[in-house]
């Protein structure tokens, strides 16, 4: 499946930009501007448009009423479309194979300005100078078929066409492998967050994308592993799943976070979920603002359940 190209489409349909002209005209909300204001890293899903994209405007709403200066926006490196990252995760590949894509899928990259150009115009984006091997400019077409934060640039365009002058620059800063595939460790998720937090200075928000929830046959996550029958019986039984791998990453049990992602969620934020923890720093804590199931059985053409999690998530620190 070309998610690229499908994603795409979708903000290119007539009925896209009369929805996304509602969003643009709702009034932000207060708890959110809020949370903003004390510093809360606020996560969205890159799911369908009409699943994540109304949680992606409150988001972008809550930055504009928060009077934020800029945007450091944390995207997904999907192993579907970068084939170190799939390697490095891979327990069945060789060691030395791992090593060798963990060195080349590990940190943050940071996209061309050519991601910039988006279906609802062209994005504001921050530039910032790459981190000394840890933060690097994104090569050879890595990023060319990422689509986790094409969603909320293409929101991003359509909002600073709204306000001119005052539109917020982003900074799309796509995390790959932050987990050593041999010992375990997650020192590179450590030294990104210190970035991060050295980055970060007044005035700028952080955001992060991911889908928390892959669920149902297609994804090798029958709903009977989980006890449902289908996916209404799942979806409060998923969200306590989701809120047991946020809580232990943010009681820095990251080895068990991470094993819940990978073995029971499908979570592809199994390598984001360090990095924010770190930000987060300890004494942190993070809710689930909203958490539904998408249907994706009609999207892929394959039996149901087949369901992705559109979850908003806050994390405060």
């Amino acid at each position: 499946m070309d998610w690229k190209a499908y994603y795409t489409a979708e903000w290119r349909r007539s009925d896209a930009a009369e929805q996304v002209a509602r969003w643009l005209a709702e009034p932000p909300n207060n708890a959110l501007v809020e949370s903003v204001h004390c510093g809360a890293i606020l996560s969205f899903p890159h799911t369908a448009l009409r699943y994540a994209g109304a949680l992606q405007a409150s988001i972008l709403r809550a930055l504009y009423g928060a009077g934020v200066r800029r945007v450091l926006a944390l995207g997904v490196v999907h192993g579907g479309v970068v084939p170190a990252v799939r390697v490095a995760q891979d327990t069945a590949a060789s060691p030395a194979e791992r090593r060798e894509a963990f060195n080349a899928a590990s940190g943050g990259f940071l996209a061309a300005p050519s991601a910039a150009d988006t279906p609802l115009g062209r994005a504001l984006l921050l530039t910032v100078p790459p981190g000394s091997g840890l933060v690097r400019r994104a090569a050879g077409g890595m990023l060319r078929d990422e689509f986790s934060l094409d969603s909320f640039l293409a929101l991003s365009a359509a909002f600073a066409a709204d306000r001119g002058s005052d539109a917020i620059p982003v900074l799309p800063l796509y995390v790959g492998v932050t987990r050593d595939p041999e010992t375990g460790a997650f020192d590179v998720a450590e030294r990104l967050a210190q970035w991060l937090r050295d980055v970060a200075r007044a005035g700028t928000a952080i955001v992060a994308t991911g889908d928390l929830v892959h669920c149902g046959a297609h994804y090798g996550s029958p709903l009977s592993a989980f006890g449902c029958r289908d996916a209404g019986d799942a979806e409060p039984v998923l969200q306590r799943e989701v809120e047991s791998a946020l809580a232990a990453a943010l009681r820095g049990d990251l080895d068990l976070a991470y094993r819940l992602s990978v073995e029971r969620l499908r979570n592809d934020q199994r390598e984001i979920l360090p990095v924010l923890a770190g930000v987060v720093g300890p004494g942190g804590a993070c809710r689930l603002l909203h958490f539904s199931l998408s249907d994706y059985a009609p999207i892929l053409d394959v039996p149901p359940p087949c369901c992705v999690a559109s979850a908003l998530v806050q994390f405060d620190r």
